[in-house]
């Protein structure tokens, strides 16, 4: 898989909120890390290598694990919200009349 390192543009800034630095290097960077099914190695000649799975290790998909937790973060959304009387949908219209609204007011003059 060829990789595009003549044109790349890298982006790094501090992260200076305690409870996101905390998220990152206790979460998502450990689930990156452990990734045994979509890593790739690069090799020293620039070539990737798909990362083999040593002896009969559990399985462990970052992105399907992040998956999950949106779900999950969904799901605790959606009881919080049905525990207020409102429904998702109601969400969604609420946030389209706001959206809207914050349109036309900054187009008046």
């Amino acid at each position: 898989m060829g990789r595009n390192f003549d044109r790349r543009v890298e982006v790094v800034f501090p992260v200076e909120d305690p409870g996101l630095r905390a998220r990152i290097t206790d979460e998502i960077l450990p689930a990156f890390l452990s990734d045994n099914v979509k890593a790739h190695l690069l090799r020293p000649d620039g070539r990737y290598e798909k990362a083999s799975r040593p002896g009969k290790a559990k399985t462990h998909q970052a992105q399907l694990h992040f998956r999950q937790l949106a779900r999950e973060q969904l799901s605790r959304v959606r009881e919080a919200i049905s525990d207020r009387g409102f429904r998702i949908s109601d969400l969604g219209n609420v946030a389209c009349r706001l959206h809207s609204n914050s349109t036309s007011a900054s187009r008046s003059p």
